[in-house]
C-alpha cells in the first residue's frame, strides 16, 4: 500500500496534466450532448410550429376561394339582374309608343 501511495505521489505531472485535460473533455463532451438535445428539441417543436403554419394556411387559402366564388356569384347575379331591368325597361318603352 505504502508502495501505491508513493507511485501516485511521484505521478508525473504529464500524466497529471493529461487526466485534468481528460476531465476537461468530458465536461466539453457532456455540455455538447446537452447542446445537442436541446437543438433536437427545438427542432421537434419548430416542426410542429411549420407544420401548423402550414395547416393555417391552406385553411385561409380556401376560405380566399370560397369568398371569391360567393362574391363572383353576387356579382354576376347582380349583373343578370341589371340585365333583366334594361330588357324590362326597354320592352315598356317600345310598348308606350
Amino acid at each position: 500500500m505504502e508502495h501505491r501511495v508513493s507511485e501516485l505521489e511521484s505521478t508525473p505531472p504529464r500524466v497529471i496534466n493529461l487526466e485534468q485535460t481528460v476531465g476537461q473533455l468530458e465536461v466539453q463532451f457532456k455540455t455538447m450532448n446537452d447542446d445537442i438535445s436541446e437543438i433536437k428539441k427545438e427542432s421537434k417543436e419548430t416542426h410542429k410550429l411549420v407544420a401548423s403554419l402550414g395547416e393555417d394556411v391552406r385553411k385561409l387559402f380556401y376560405t380566399g376561394v370560397v369568398l371569391a366564388s360567393v362574391a363572383s356569384t353576387l356579382l354576376l347575379g347582380l349583373k343578370l339582374y341589371d340585365t333583366w331591368q334594361s330588357i324590362q325597361q326597354r320592352n315598356a318603352t317600345e310598348l308606350q309608343q
